[in-house]
């Protein structure tokens, strides 16, 4: 069975609403996610989640986008 890509707007809601990221006042989040994709992005995404070598992939609370994006 392959696995079907996200969209844009479905990792945004994976990010958001499932994992706890704070994207307020990122709007151009969309276009981080076009340019440089979220697999590339996960591996920044590991020092701000809660455990993600045993699955659990939600952020700490408080994490915000711009804790690991460069302006």
């Amino acid at each position: 069975m392959t696995k079907q890509p996200k969209t844009i707007q479905e990792m945004m809601t994976l990010l958001v609403e499932e994992r706890g990221l704070d994207i307020t006042g990122f709007s151009e989040f969309s276009t981080v996610l076009l340019d440089c994709n979220y697999y590339r992005l996960s591996g920044y995404f590991r020092a701000f989640q809660i455990d993600p070598s045993h699955g659990n992939n939600r952020f700490r609370n408080g994490t915000h986008i711009k804790d690991f994006m460069i302006p």
